[in-house]
């Protein structure tokens, strides 16, 4: 899922039991930039720019903390936001992708067209909206037991914990005697 955060978002964890591992820390900044802070307005997660790149902090042990509640990503649920967030710190493409907080999405592209996997990760049936490339033809799903492409390409209905495989072309333009993927 793919999503920007605006100042005053919120992203609600549960508090960790009292396991020492699932502690935070107090983060001093000197120079990073405070992307998140805590219901004490301490920071929480933090983006210092090094060079060419990026190092985001984070006081809490976020994954640690997800992984001992059940459904930790289930409906209602914004912690996929971070992760969302950093993909596209990090500059990976994302403009292929499934619009629901239950479902997963991955894309891998290449010079003749692309692949968008997706997974419905909750116990019910969803229908996501999907982002495609503007500059993609023959859009179609491959058949797949429990998902259900809609004929105009933007929707995807998946049953419960099912998943689905898209595939696409690129456009292409003759130039020159040459094929060209048109840009968007």
């Amino acid at each position: 899922m793919v999503a920007s955060s605006a100042r005053g978002d919120e992203i609600r964890l549960a508090a960790p039991n009292a396991d020492p591992h699932l502690r935070g820390v107090a983060l001093q900044v000197v120079d990073a930039q405070v992307l998140a802070v805590d219901d004490d307005g301490s920071p929480v997660l933090t983006l210092a720019r090094r060079g060419n790149g990026s190092t985001v902090t984070c006081a809490h042990p976020i994954e640690l903390i997800l992984a001992g509640l059940p459904d930790a990503h289930g409906p209602g649920e914004a912690t996929w936001r971070i992760y969302s967030a950093l993909a596209a710190l990090a500059g990976i493409d994302q403009s292929a992708a499934a619009l629901h907080p239950d479902v997963t999405s991955g894309q891998l592209t290449g010079p003749d067209g692309g692949v968008l996997v997706v997974t419905n990760h909750s116990g019910r049936p969803v229908v996501s909206s999907l982002r495609l490339p503007a500059d993609r033809t023959d859009l179609r799903a491959l058949p797949v037991p429990g998902s259900v492409l809609s004929n105009d390409g933007r929707e995807l209905a998946l049953e419960p914990y099912a998943a689905a495989v898209l595939v696409w072309r690129w456009v292409v333009r003759q130039e020159s005697g040459r094929q060209e993927r048109e840009a968007d």
